[in-house]
């Protein structure tokens, strides 16, 4: 098989990877967003709460409300070092509400759609770089265009120009895709939303006014 060849199907898989990579994230961030079925579950009364209905019902009423799911999202970046925050903020929030029905997911801090579309336009640019500096004369043939002695001295020393060009991609896809957020949202209400450095103190204080304001210990 000619080396040609062995690159094209390199190119190709390329591609493919590229591509099943982006769907991954939306298909799982899906999942997650998909409603849980509830079962709810018959209620028998006992001689007591015959007797006394009000202060039972007050007692279930919070028994209740302490068994509804408190759905915690918690968003980072997880170019950074934010999932140890994450991990933290889960660790004290299960600790300190053991009582509670509480449900921590982690996802994706959005990326700015410019910065995707950036981010995507240069791998696209990265596979057509690889394309020409192995197959320039073929399409230049194609479009009838006249090979110039300046494309001979790249595709001599293309591996460099190749592996220069994966550095400055990598670089730059990087930077478009760190945003370094941390974002906290509870029964989708907003709890804390910051760029940059986390304050876990903050945000386990936040979070612990937010369920004792709303949920009857």
């Amino acid at each position: 098989m000619k080396l040609e060849s062995i690159i094209t199907y390199i190119f190709i898989l390329l591609i493919v990877v590229d591509q099943v990579s982006l769907r991954r994230p939306q298909q799982k961030q899906v999942e997650e967003n998909k409603p849980k079925e509830e079962i709810e579950q018959p209620v028998i009364q006992s001689d007591e709460e015959q007797k006394y209905p009000e202060e039972n019902n007050q007692d279930q009423q919070r028994e209740y409300k302490n068994q509804i799911p408190i759905i915690i999202d918690i968003q980072y970046c997880n170019r950074t070092s934010h999932h140890e925050a994450y991990r933290e903020v889960e660790k004290v929030i299960l600790k300190r509400y053991p009582q509670l029905n509480i449900e921590i997911i982690p996802s994706q801090y959005p990326v700015p759609e410019i910065n995707q579309q950036i981010a995507q336009l240069f791998q696209y640019g990265q596979y057509g770089l690889m394309a020409l500096l192995f197959f320039y004369k073929q399409l230049f043939g194609m479009l009838g265009i006249p090979v110039k002695p300046i494309f001979d001295k790249i595709a001599e020393k293309k591996m460099f120009v190749l592996m220069g060009f994966l550095f400055a991609n990598t670089m730059i896809q990087n930077k478009m895709l760190t945003t370094g957020g941390f974002r906290v949202t509870a029964d989708s209400n907003l709890i804390y939303d910051q760029i940059g450095q986390v304050n876990l103190e903050a945000v386990t204080n936040l979070l612990s006014q937010f369920i004792n304001n709303n949920i009857k210990l």
